[in-house]
């Protein structure tokens, strides 16, 4: 037998006020109105629904059960209310996002979790790689967002709203001993061992030509990798020297973990943005992030 949702939630307002004429005026709706509803349903299930002979009318067992189920359909009517809210509103929803490892494993992985406290119904999926993947997976629709240097991204399809300007320096471990050396020289980083990064990586080239511009063009690499964590643990724990992005590092340095050695040359300006399709419409909840994003850069 199908029943009128709208029934079962008349008569749920009605066995709640106890009064007809209550549950008329809290449905905006009039008294013949709710008794009509009530008496197409008695004759929908061949019972009544309330015990006339008593003031207030009495609901019956009948109405009671017919009652609590109109109470459910009005908590789900509700609930994906405040969902549509919360959607249109941007605090509900999939936010997709892909950037660098060490942005991703150092900054912004502080910038979500600030975010998420705020909008705990958001679900935001980040993916770490690289610029040209990143810059695949935004045309494919793998990725509402890449956070990454947009200088290295050339793509009529994608628009940048820029963040920062990124600053690369010689990173160490605390109390290295090149940070005791008045004047550094090339000699003393091509002497040094190195930490390299993977060559798909955009810090290879950046760390390339900053040596160059200091002089050197050949290091002893020793270990290469495209984990932030695996390399930044081993820079701390040993001698050997890396070129990073200062924005990924703040926290190891406010903490007193690592020391960052300025070569004082002059750097290829290399900005941080936020990448998006332009032909594709972002969400609200795409848009809160972006929001989010631009004000903890401000």
């Amino acid at each position: 037998m199908k029943v009128d949702p709208r029934h079962l939630l008349q008569l749920a307002e009605i066995v709640e006020a106890q009064s007809f004429s209550e549950a008329a005026a809290r449905l905006h709706t009039s008294q013949p109105a709710l008794s009509r509803t009530v008496s197409y349903l008695e004759k929908r299930f061949g019972m009544k629904l309330f015990d006339r002979s008593t003031k207030p009318a009495s609901p019956t067992e009948l109405a009671l059960k017919l009652a609590e189920s109109g109470r459910h359909i009005r908590a789900a009517t509700n609930h994906a209310e405040n969902i549509g809210g919360q959607l249109l509103s941007g605090q509900y929803g999939i936010v997709r996002v892909g950037s660098p490892s060490f942005f991703c494993d150092n900054q912004l992985s502080y910038i979500i979790a600030d975010f998420l406290k705020l909008n705990p119904e958001i679900r935001l999926i980040l993916s770490p790689d690289y610029v040209p993947e990143l810059h695949s997976k935004l045309l494919d629709d793998r990725l509402d967002i890449a956070i990454a240097p947009f200088e290295l991204i050339d793509d009529g399809l994608l628009q940048v709203s820029k963040l920062s300007d990124l600053n690369h320096q010689l990173v160490c471990r605390k109390n290295h001993p090149l940070t005791q050396e008045p004047s550094l020289t090339p000699v003393h980083l091509e002497s040094a061992k190195w930490i390299s990064h993977i060559h798909s990586s955009g810090l290879h080239n950046i760390t390339k030509n900053i040596l160059q511009s200091f002089g050197v063009n050949e290091i002893d690499v020793v270990f290469e990798s495209g984990s932030a964590s695996a390399l930044l643990r081993v820079v701390q724990e040993s001698d050997f020297l890396t070129i990073l992005p200062i924005h990924a590092v703040e926290q190891l340095l406010d903490a007193g973990a690592i020391d960052v050695i300025d070569l004082g040359v002059e750097q290829q300006t290399i900005s941080l943005g936020i990448i998006t399709h332009q032909r594709r419409d972002t969400s609200p909840a795409v848009r809160n992030f972006i929001g989010f994003l631009q004000q903890a850069f401000a």
